[in-house]
């Protein structure tokens, strides 16, 4: 937990870096000895914006994109045991069909978040 000293010590830097960078190239501007930094805590954060309906639908999507993704994980733990009764396979086997699933998972991340990041969420999501 950071301390008021702690904060003030952050102000000075911040306020320092502000004259380093109004300095750099042609420029010959410099911030008023009196620049006003705001600090907030997460909790302050939190306070400021409140809590409302947009908060609670965001966190009822994430549960329910958590809850996917561990049904997912429960159906290979079912399923490795129904593939070995079924169709013979070796434990081998049964462990390469729950690494496939987490390399696609690997893959599709790095894949769909380039993406993302090139194009917009916006449009990709669209």
């Amino acid at each position: 937990m950071k301390t008021d000293r702690d904060w003030s010590d952050e102000k000075e830097r911040l306020i320092e870096h502000e004259t380093c960078l109004s300095t750099e190239g042609n420029s010959t501007r410099r911030p008023s000895s009196k620049a006003q930094v705001t600090f907030y805590t997460v909790e302050d954060a939190i306070e400021s914006m409140g809590f409302g309906i947009f908060q609670v639908i965001v966190a009822t999507f994430c549960g329910l994109l958590w809850m996917a993704d561990a049904m997912e994980l429960m159906i290979l733990a079912v399923l490795s045991p129904a593939l070995e009764c079924e169709w013979g396979t070796s434990k081998e086997q049964e462990a390469l069909v729950t690494t496939v699933v987490f390399i696609g998972f690997l893959v599709g991340g790095l894949m769909w978040g380039s993406i993302c990041d090139v194009f917009g969420r916006k449009f990709v999501s669209h």
